[in-house]
This record gives C-alpha cells, sequence and structure tokens, in this order.
C-alpha cells in the first residue's frame, strides 16, 4: 500500500458484510506478502477499550523509529466498538499525530464490517477500495 494523495499513511475500508472484516483484513496483509504479528493487528469488539487501540496508534506512529517502517498497523471490526470508542480512537489518532506527525510512522488500516460509523465518516477522506 502507498501513502495515499495527502501523504497521510492512514486508510479506511468497509467489507462488504460484517462477517468478511477478518478476510479482508487477511488480504491485505496477503497483498503485502505477510502474515500480521501480534502487534500489528486488534481485532476489536464491544469491549476493546481506548487505552489498547491507543497502544497500537503509538506502535504505527513510531514504526520507523525502531526498523518497522515495513509493518502494517490495522485495527479490524471498529463497528462493533461503542461509539464513545470510536469518538476516542479518532480523538487519540487527531492528538497523536499533532504530537509525532508521520515522518517516523508506517501504514495504518481501519476496516469496518459496517458503513456510516463514526469512526470511518470521520476519516472518510482516507477510505481505500480494497476488495477480497
Amino acid at each position: 500500500m502507498q501513502q495515499n494523495e495527502q501523504g497521510v499513511p492512514v486508510f479506511v475500508c468497509c467489507a462488504d458484510e460484517s462477517s468478511k472484516v477478518t478476510e479482508l483484513v487477511l488480504s491485505i496483509y496477503t497483498r503485502r506478502s505477510r502474515v500480521p504479528e501480534a502487534e500489528e493487528l486488534k481485532l476489536c469488539s464491544a469491549h476493546t477499550t481506548l487505552e489498547e487501540i491507543e497502544l497500537l496508534l503509538r506502535r504505527f506512529f513510531a514504526a520507523r523509529r525502531y526498523s518497522r517502517k515495513e509493518r502494517l498497523y490495522c485495527l479490524g471490526n471498529v463497528h462493533l466498538l461503542p461509539y464513545v470508542v470510536q469518538c476516542g480512537t479518532v480523538e487519540a489518532l487527531r492528538r497523536l499525530e499533532e504530537r509525532f506527525g508521520y515522518s517516523d510512522a508506517s501504514a495504518l488500516v481501519f476496516v469496518s464490517g459496517q458503513q456510516n460509523q463514526m469512526l470511518t465518516n470521520a476519516l472518510n477522506q482516507h477510505n481505500l477500495a480494497v476488495s477480497v
């Protein structure tokens, strides 16, 4: 995956059905000839905390400093996150962007199983069409 037109390595995509999120996530990694490592991938649930998400975001923003520029950080099933956690994720992303910028970042993908979620709408300028 290349950085999008704004030079920001953040992407948002939506599976056709919520049951296909995992398949879409694995498809994205397969296209990069990689298998996701535990630190790169978080499949969310209704119980995922903002702290867990922020840890992944921090890894993304610091990847190049630790020779991990080829890593792809992915947050899957974002449609399962409560509204408050989706809002907090967008705020954390913007706060960390202001603090660190993208010079040391690798790539970050948010994958949803439903359209019109707060998080996907807030980041709609990063939409990426990906098919399984």
